[in-house]
């Protein structure tokens, strides 16, 4: 069978039909925004990809094993000049593939990455090691100034599990592998991983680290770093290998140094990981409460009694309408998704679920779906409805885009004391802006709540629309952090954000990312301005020949 091929401009593969709800959702933001004021095409790739730039260099000075695992296919080189946010798709519907990466490596060894390495340090050639590509904050897009790239795609040879230690319970896997991969690969041991993040489909375990994405757990095992045991990282200095053990007290530890990283100081080939049995047990259920804010209260009684459920969403009403949760719901209440799930332990309703529900009812809830069980899949312990549009989200946003109307999300977390503080005001910039915006929790820990954010708008112009959005970005993300809110809780930071980096986190601490960028990757040519921004010496934006 052959191989899906891969959208060139859009979310996911080429060949997945629109989904469904697009007619539904089309109507209710020509409700809400107005009738759009354009209606955009799909690019045509194939007359792109024959005008596209050609490579700037040659790689007659590569070494041997550089040169044989360099591809200059234009199709694959537009694939990976951007991420798969909204501006990104924006931009590839237009045609604007103006800085793709020069060549794109596909590494079959450790030896072939270490060589490329040597290589592009002595030749100022910038590095982009690329996942699955769905980065939402320009993490992987070449950086304007650059005059030789290469995007090293890890997916083609380095997409296997190792090895699996069902005593330790922790696989040795590959950083190449996208999550079906790994799903279909541990279940040879009977083994999971349970982290289920939205791109899950697509994404690699080296992109979840170098992110630091998070998973469908809402409580306790919430980000891929509570996975991790231990790392191998090539870096242009050298290679790390951190040891595999369950924890050590011996200093700082390098693994936190590379998770999030987001490829700025070398490239993950393999990690350890904890795994775990598929779930036998799980007990779900929606509950609708009479306004977000009693909504909240529940939730934070629910996750500070420890009871730990694998899904504690809560959704507002108008996006519980239009994920066709908690049946007719207002636009003024709000649904709890709650569910919990064990390998081992059975009960669950009695153990976990009523106490859970009884905390709830304090502040009003009622329950409208109770019970439910599911498959292991993404999000599983979702109901069909929520999974469905969970997982077709980014193909209805692409869908919606050509037809005038631009969605796009944020993320942050913020505590308990400020949660509502901070949605208030991003909803009045919001308004300000003719925007409609609309609020989850993704994850909730005992201090505060994960929030998710999903803005909806009419763009006045296709030429007028990046810019609208850039300033309309600019604001959430002022908003955000004026209220406690950090840049962000799983989209990472990329270079989208690099410039507000420092401004969260710190002058010292951003000199101190700056100064370990220097000491794994000396000549600056690991995907500069990620992170933290280009300094204005021109670091990482020059070649030496």
């Amino acid at each position: 069978m052959a191989a899906r091929e891969l959208s060139v401009w859009g979310w996911g593969y080429a060949d997945t039909p629109e989904p469904p709800q697009v007619d539904s959702a089309l109507q209710s933001y020509r409700f809400l925004l107005g009738k759009p004021n354009y209606t955009l095409f799909p690019p045509d790739v194939a007359a792109i990809a024959r005008g596209l730039r050609k490579p700037r260099f040659n790689l007659a000075d590569a070494p041997a094993e550089v040169r044989q695992i360099c591809s200059d296919d234009p199709k694959t080189r537009m694939r990976l000049s951007y991420g798969r946010s909204t501006r990104d798709i924006f931009r590839a519907i237009l045609g604007g593939f103006s800085n793709p990466p020069d060549y794109v490596a596909l590494p079959r060894t450790e030896s072939d990455i270490v060589a490329l390495l040597a290589w592009a340090d002595r030749t100022a050639t910038h590095v982009i090691p690329v996942g699955g590509g769905t980065t939402v904050a320009a993490g992987t897009e070449p950086l304007k100034g650059a005059t030789r790239v290469v995007a090293v795609d890890m997916t083609k040879h380095f997409n296997k599990v190792l090895e699996a230690n069902t005593t330790d319970m922790t696989a040795l896997v590959q950083g190449g592998v996208t999550g079906p991969g790994l799903n279909t690969q541990l279940r040879k041991w009977g083994l999971t991983l349970r982290h289920f993040p939205q791109a899950w489909e697509l994404a690699t375990v080296g992109g979840w680290l170098a992110t630091r994405s998070g998973g469908h757990y809402a409580t306790n095992l919430t980000h891929i770093d509570s996975f991790v045991v231990s790392l191998r990282i090539i870096t242009p200095r050298g290679i790390i290998d951190t040891l595999p053990v369950p924890s050590s007290g011996a200093g700082p530890t390098p693994d936190r140094v590379f998770l999030g990283s987001e490829g700025i100081l070398g490239i993950v080939t393999q990690c350890r990981l904890r795994v775990q049995h598929p779930p036998q047990h799980r007990v779900a259920t929606t509950l609708v409460f009479p306004s977000f804010a009693k909504g909240s209260e529940a939730t934070r009684a629910i996750v500070q009694a420890s009871l730990y459920p694998a899904q504690c969403r809560l959704v507002d009403g108008a996006e519980s309408r239009a994920y066709g949760i908690g049946g007719d719901v207002r636009l003024d209440q709000a649904c709890l998704l709650l569910g919990f799930e064990s390998a081992h332990v059975g009960d669950l309703e009695t153990r976990c679920m009523a106490p859970a529900i009884a905390l709830a009812r304090k502040f009003g809830g009622l329950v409208v779906a109770p019970g439910g069980t599911d498959t292991e899949s993404p999000a599983a312990d979702e109901s069909a409805t929520f999974r469905s549009s969970f997982i077709t989200v980014p193909y209805l946003r692409d869908a919606l885009l050509l037809r005038g109307f631009w969605l796009e999300t944020f993320e942050t977390a913020c505590s308990w004391s400020r949660w509502e503080e901070l949605k208030t005001g991003v909803e009045a910039v919001a308004r300000e802006r003719k925007a409609v915006v609309t609020t989850r929790y993704t994850h909730v820990y005992t201090d505060g709540p994960a929030m998710y954010f999903t803005v909806a708008f009419r763009p006045s112009s296709p030429n007028a629309a990046i810019s609208e959005w850039n300033r309309m970005k600019t604001a959430f993300t002022t908003c955000v952090l004026d209220h406690g809110g950090t840049l962000t809780h799983h989209h990472a930071v990329g270079k989208d954000l690099a410039v507000f980096y420092e401004r969260e986190k710190g002058a010292v601490w951003t000199d101190t990312v700056r100064a370990i960028k220097r000491h794994f990757d000396p000549n600056g040519i690991m995907n500069p301005g990620t992170v933290v921004p280009v300094q204005q010496s021109g670091e990482g934006t020059k070649s030496k020949i």
